[in-house]
């Protein structure tokens, strides 16, 4: 059902392109014979003309990849038959017939005339240059654009039960402590750690933990203790609900904020969207109804509220929300 809908709704596409067919023939397959058979059997024959109709439904950039790529190619013409096969036989069973079925198309159908008509008034926007505003914008939002303080760690890990009576003895603190202590006395970390430390995808690693560590991003006492060391420093036992570590700081990279170079894009880009969605939304609200356009006594009526005795219930609905801005 879903492949038919889409199959139908191309067609309402195809509807609002019908001037860019002419004037895409050469590059959607025009150098071919519009008639020309791609896809040929006993039930169905897919044309060059049927290809290029096809290809206009689809977003420039996908459609590119099929023009320039033999297999996927070659997959679309399967799909575009096989739903046409499907659309026949919707046909064949009345399908479109049935009154929930057209009302789906006509919703489908609308909703692809309504983005048309916002993709032609967005193509119509003078955009401004934001380069200066950018700058602006740069200043003003240096934290949106500052980098915090981050670390690598490496660390050990003895795991330990949540509850200090499955562990009477403190067998297992008493292991990581032995550990540090040969660490104070010389061992190498790296090795300790792959040989011992219970966090084994670390543990592979030397003990260096596989993301570089901000700020909120690691248990408390853990990340406490790490900040506060200085590269090439380890800490002592240091006990969180995952058991004993032992770690070390290998490196710290101090918070910065990049230059504006860097992130000039990234704003421009924020600008521009903001700038096409204010316009966006002042022009379809163009076409809202006024407040008193609706008859509230017969919407709630609708409902079975108050409003069935012609009394007013219920305030004007909120605005509908806009088309997406593609």
């Amino acid at each position: 059902m879903m492949n038919v809908l889409i199959r139908l709704i191309a067609t309402a596409i195809l509807v609002i392109a019908a001037t860019t067919v002419r004037a895409e023939q050469t590059a959607l397959g025009g150098l071919l014979p519009p008639e020309t058979p791609l896809v040929k059997d006993s039930e169905l024959t897919i044309t060059v003309a049927d290809y290029q109709k096809a290809l206009l439904g689809l977003p420039p950039k996908q459609r590119s990849g099929i023009e320039h790529d033999l297999t996927t190619l070659q997959e679309f013409l399967l799909e575009l038959y096989t739903e046409e096969r499907l659309v026949r036989e919707a046909e064949r069973l009345k399908i479109p017939d049935q009154p929930d079925i057209q009302a789906q198309l006509q919703m489908a159908q609308r909703k692809v005339l309504v983005s048309a008509v916002v993709d032609q008034f967005k193509a119509g926007l003078k955009q401004p240059d934001f380069t200066d505003l950018a700058q602006e914008y740069y200043q003003t939002h240096r934290k949106e654009f500052t980098r915090p303080e981050q670390l690598e760690v490496a660390h050990i890990l003895i795991n330990a039960p949540l509850c200090p009576c499955e562990d009477p003895n403190g067998e297992k603190r008493k292991r990581a402590e032995a550990l540090l202590a040969e660490l104070r006395g010389g061992a190498d970390f790296s090795e300790l750690a792959r040989k011992n430390s219970d966090d084994k995808a670390s543990a592979r690693q030397g003990g260096i933990l596989p993301k570089l560590v901000t700020r909120g991003t690691l248990v408390k006492p853990f990340e406490d203790v790490a900040f506060a060391l200085q590269p090439g420093e380890l800490s002592g036992v240091v006990e969180t609900q995952y058991g004993y570590h032992i770690i070390k700081l290998i490196s710290r990279q101090p918070e910065t904020v990049p230059p504006f170079e860097q992130v000039k894009a990234r704003i421009l880009e924020k600008l521009t969207k903001d700038f096409q969605d204010t316009n966006h939304k002042e022009y379809v609200v163009r076409f809202y109804p006024k407040p008193d356009a609706f008859n509230l006594g017969m919407i709630n009526a609708l409902t079975g509220g108050a409003g069935a005795l012609g009394v007013p219930n219920a305030p004007p609905p909120s605005p509908p929300p806009l088309p997406p801005v593609r």
